[in-house]
């Protein structure tokens, strides 16, 4: 049972790290480049997909780590789900805390009489989509190695 959960934990962890890559590596640069008549559209459009992907990921990755911290023997592994777990929790974090009402003040941008700070929040997005994509690699770096650890 527990080598389940720790396969889980892995898994979701990368899946979630993984999409954090593609907003980072694909979407901010295309988001960026958009003059701001398709800006608010499209990033409407792309959330409105990966919102229902990377939190179901990072979520059960957040409760399968810390359950496993909660429940495997040894000090060092522990340690590696704890603090994986607290990272990972750390997107949500930020993605609710942060990020949610700066998507809130792109959704209502009126394309024709733009907001005097619109640029502003593309460049705060990924300021702070930058903290969000190394919690979700941190984390997933070390659910791997408290897995290579635990074996």
């Amino acid at each position: 049972m527990l080598e389940a959960l720790m396969s889980i934990s892995v898994l979701s962890s990368a899946m979630a790290a993984g999409a954090l890559l593609v907003g980072l590596v694909v979407i901010l640069p295309l988001l960026l480049s958009l003059p701001v008549e398709r800006y608010p559209e499209t990033n409407t459009f792309i959330l409105a997909r990966m919102d229902k992907l990377m939190p179901l990921c990072t979520g059960v990755a957040v409760l399968s780590g810390a359950a496993l911290a909660a429940t495997l023997e040894g000090t060092a592994v522990r340690a590696l789900y704890g603090a994986g777990a607290l990272l990972l929790a750390g997107v949500f974090a930020v993605s609710l805390g942060m990020l949610g009402p700066i998507n809130a003040s792109v959704r209502v941008i009126e394309v024709d009489r733009p907001r005097a700070d619109w640029q502003e929040l593309r460049l705060r997005w990924r300021n702070w989509h930058f903290v969000r994509v190394g919690f979700g690699q941190a984390g997933a770096i070390l659910y791997g190695v408290a897995l290579g650890v635990s074996i």
